[in-house]
């Protein structure tokens, strides 16, 4: 059972990342535009950031690949951004708040079954 359901929970997980990333990403003067409304500083640096954060993240979670570091770096990143941007909609905060809890099990238990990171340490799933 496992074997199906951790790389389920793991794309089920970090499918808004990747897809928040590649909307960064395709529309970066727009986002760029409301980070500034939402008063992010250092914001090229910032919306840079986000996006490999968001995308690259994201896609290494999805794989299993360096995923309790992956997981770990997106829980962190989450801070700031529910600070900086979604301070004032609870639900936003509490979605956020929920997605900190999947990535700390990543980074308290790793992967699961099926992802690249049993295959780089030599088990099978």
């Amino acid at each position: 059972m496992a074997r199906i359901l951790h790389p389920i929970a793991r794309i089920l997980l970090a499918l808004i990342f990747v897809v928040s990333g590649i909307g960064k990403l395709m529309n970066m003067s727009a986002t760029a535009g409301y980070m500034a409304k939402m008063h992010v500083p250092a914001i090229t640096a910032a919306l840079v950031v986000a996006i490999v954060i968001e995308l690259g993240g994201g896609i290494l979670v999805m794989l299993g690949w360096l995923t309790r570091w992956a997981a770990g770096i997106m829980f962190l990143y989450l801070i700031p951004v529910t600070w900086y941007i979604h301070r004032h909609q609870q639900v936003e905060i509490l979605k956020n708040i929920s997605i900190m809890g999947g990535l700390l099990l990543l980074v308290a238990g790793g992967a699961g079954a099926c992802a690249l990171d049993r295959l780089r340490a030599g088990k099978t799933a």
